[in-house]
């Protein structure tokens, strides 16, 4: 058993330093990690309260996670052609960028989705969100408008915000900016990761928005730390952010 755990949890730190690598800087390395400390604490933690809490701990959080992905994945649309006939505004929402100048890898799946739906649906303009991270050079909007104009969209059809730092902000930004325009904007196309799609449409309706689903699929590799992140910042929205 602390043989298996000790394996376990090396194996949980190394790949949480994979991550890091290959630019994935979210909340969830930092929780793999804390939970591997966690584990090599109950090998040699001679307190069998303590090991038998933590075990139990482990056990729950397992329990909680499959529920959520069972939840999360319920009702995910990677494909919405009704969604974009009645839509007014593609929403892209960002994902912060990768060695603070490239679009990172699930930034880029959001806008491919995007810009595939854009060629498809001529009428409908876009909208990018995403403001400018401590540790980035430009804001991810101005990113990813570079990559949408790489890519064949026109620069009439781009409209973005560079100041929101989270997805409650986002929303709250596309809104403000397209009121100042005098534009319609209730109906939207909403373009983010699977993972992320929940917490995105229910900030989006509390705003009163009429969501249209569009995910892009998140990587395998990417899918744990993800999740585990995700979860935590479902709760958050849950109690501070719907006020």
């Amino acid at each position: 058993m602390k043989l298996t755990l000790k394996i376990l949890s090396t194996v949980m730190i190394l790949y949480s330093i994979f991550l890091l690598v290959i630019g994935i800087r979210n909340f969830g390395p930092f929780l793999l990690i804390i939970f591997a400390a966690l584990l090599l604490f109950s090998v040699y933690t001679q307190n069998s309260v303590i090991k038998n809490m933590i075990y139990i701990f482990f056990i729950l959080y397992i329990i909680f996670i499959l529920f959520f992905a069972f939840i999360l994945y319920r009702n995910v649309k990677y494909d919405n052609p009704s969604g974009a006939q009645k839509s007014d505004f593609v929403v892209v929402l960002g994902s912060g960028l990768r060695y603070g100048t490239y679009l990172s890898p699930e930034g880029k799946r959001r806008s491919d989705k995007a810009i595939e739906y854009l060629k498809k649906y001529p009428h409908l303009n876009v909208f990018l969100t995403g403001g400018q991270g401590i540790d980035e050079k430009v804001p991810e909007s101005v990113i990813m408008k570079e990559y949408f104009l790489e890519n064949g969209i026109d620069k009439n059809r781009i409209f973005l915000e560079d100041k929101s730092t989270n997805t409650n902000e986002n929303i709250k930004f596309y809104i403000d900016a397209l009121k100042d325009k005098d534009m319609e904007y209730h109906n939207i196309l909403l373009v983010t990761s699977d993972f992320h799609m929940p917490r995105a449409g229910i900030i989006a309706r509390h705003y009163n928005l009429t969501v249209y689903p569009l995910c892009s699929k998140t990587r395998n590799i990417s899918f744990i730390p993800n999740i585990m992140r995700e979860e935590l910042a479902f709760i958050k929205t849950l109690i501070l952010d719907l006020k």
